[in-house]
């Protein structure tokens, strides 16, 4: 299993066995098509995935996630720690 970061494509999500002919692939599209700044948009969708899996989400759970926080992590200037209240704001628009 892995995500692959795609830059302002989103992400490619593969998952699965190749060796068992059981491999799915899929692509979350970028979900802000309009960066202010793109400082720090991998690092916080690899953090937020990593810590989504961690908790017991499975890689797609984690993949959407991620995407939405790289979304946040976007809409603002400098690369600044995300807040749990801003990925939840960002949800809800």
């Amino acid at each position: 299993n892995f995500i692959l970061k795609l830059g302002a494509n989103g992400i490619m999500i593969c998952s699965g066995s190749e060796a068992a002919n059981k491999l799915k692939i899929d692509r979350i599209p970028a979900m802000n098509t309009n960066p202010v700044d793109v400082s720090g948009a991998g690092d916080v969708m690899l953090t937020t995935s990593s810590m989504a899996i961690a908790c017991g989400s499975s890689i797609w759970e984690a993949g959407y996630i991620g995407s939405i926080s790289a979304a946040a992590q976007i809409s603002r200037v400098g690369n600044i720690p995300l807040k749990t209240y801003e990925i939840l704001n960002h949800i809800n628009k």
